[in-house]
């Protein structure tokens, strides 16, 4: 029964062991490189880019979105207060 390495080539991928890493290179000394997925890679590396990238914009461009999202509550929390305590013309009190 295989142990269905993938992107191995050679009868240790054959060879059946307690550690699933052992296809891959792990645990036999530092005479080999680790296999990397590219995909996983690329998708670390964007990740990677665009947090970079909206950190700058934050910096760049003042608060970030919980600031702004309590600064609109604030301020409809005072309109709504002064709507509350409005006189129309007519009212008396």
């Amino acid at each position: 029964m295989p142990c269905h390495c993938i992107g191995t080539i050679g009868a240790e991928c054959w060879e059946h062991s307690e550690t699933p890493y052992r296809a891959f290179g792990k645990g036999r000394g530092s005479d080999m490189a680790e296999i990397v997925n590219l995909r996983i890679a690329r998708k670390r590396a964007v990740r990677s880019n665009a947090e970079r990238h909206a950190a700058e914009q934050r910096l760049a461009h003042g608060a970030s979105k919980s600031e702004r999202n309590q600064t609109a509550a604030d301020r409809d929390k005072a309109r709504q207060t002064l709507e509350q305590h409005r006189i129309e013309p007519g009212d008396r009190r």
